[in-house]
């Protein structure tokens, strides 16, 4: 077990040097429109300092085809905020369309970073 201060300055320095990329964290929202309507759409929750980390591929077949599913492990800060079926989008990606979908979320009580395995997806 690690003093508060001590492990709070391994968060900092580890962002810091571990974390090289932007996720952009997007969340679905349930809201009342004027008229008493329900409308569900995906908003921004926030930015956090992620490294995104291929770990798996998975092939199978779907009648006459192979599709392939790639499973990726997703590092962030420790305090974010991040749940299961949150899109996450990589800031300065090449591809606009492309996002990561949050299948679990590994939380450790002392550890350094937020982990999440993520599926990558196209719009």
């Amino acid at each position: 077990m690690y003093p508060k201060q001590m492990l709070d300055i391994y968060r900092n320095v580890s962002k810091l040097y571990q974390l090289p990329d932007i996720a952009i964290v997007h969340r679905m929202v349930t809201e009342v429109d004027d008229y008493g309507g329900i409308e569900n759409s995906y908003r921004i929750l926030g930015e956090y300092k992620c490294r995104l980390v291929f770990k798996l591929e998975d092939t199978r077949q779907n009648g006459g085809i192979v599709l392939q599913d790639a499973n990726y492990k997703l590092h962030l800060d420790y305090d974010c905020d991040l749940k299961q079926n949150d899109k996450v989008y990589i800031k300065n990606d090449t591809n606009p369309s492309h996002y990561f979908e949050v299948i679990s979320v590994e939380t450790a009580t002392e550890g350094l970073f937020t982990n999440a395995i993520v599926k990558e997806r196209f719009n």
